[in-house]
């Protein structure tokens, strides 16, 4: 088996390794006996900052075509305002993030893509986003290569449903009642 982990979004900021991108990675590669790669990146930086600054663009390409390779996405959603919470108290992401998703009416995220309850990607603004980009998790998902696991939590289901109407989602691990839930619509 080759396989070769990489996180869909850039550092989360997290100071617990069973939440940040790079740890999630290399755990995956460990478990699998593949590699790691690792995202040198925050997933979101201030677009004037960035801009201004020498950033590594020519590095960010380089990921970006690693993106765009994958055979298999895997990941959770999250309603805004449980990503708003956890991570009011991280230093490492911009103020004002978060406030200007609600304005837009994000519902949640997905990979790192926060989504319109239509399934429309949503930029925040005055920031650059780092992660895999949404038109290429949508062909990973039309050739069957994405997994999203919402579990049972109901709270999410606006979330998954986003991600649904967006076209980012092959398949679904969930219980039996979130997906009566899911399809009731």
């Amino acid at each position: 088996m080759n396989v070769s982990a990489i996180p869909l979004v850039g550092l989360m900021g997290h100071t617990q390794p069973r939440m940040e991108a790079n740890s999630n990675a290399a755990g995956v590669a460990k478990f699998f006996g593949g590699s790691a790669l690792e995202v040198p990146f925050y997933s979101f930086v201030d677009a004037l900052e960035w801009k201004s600054s020498n950033a590594p663009n020519e590095e960010l390409v380089e990921w970006a075509s690693e993106w765009q390779k994958l055979d298999l996405g895997v990941f959770t959603t999250c309603r805004l305002s449980e990503k708003i919470g956890r991570h009011r108290s991280v230093a490492s992401l911009p103020a004002g993030l978060y406030e200007s998703l609600q304005r837009q009416k994000a519902v949640g995220e997905v990979a790192g893509l926060f989504l319109s309850d239509t399934g429309k990607h949503l930029l925040p603004r005055d920031f650059f986003r780092i992660g895999v980009d949404f038109d290429d998790l949508k062909k990973l998902a039309d050739r069957g290569g994405t997994v999203l696991v919402v579990g049972t939590d109901g709270a999410r289901l606006a979330t998954a449903r986003a991600a649904l109407n967006g076209r980012l989602v092959s398949v679904i691990v969930t219980d039996v009642e979130f997906a009566r839930a899911l399809l009731a619509g």
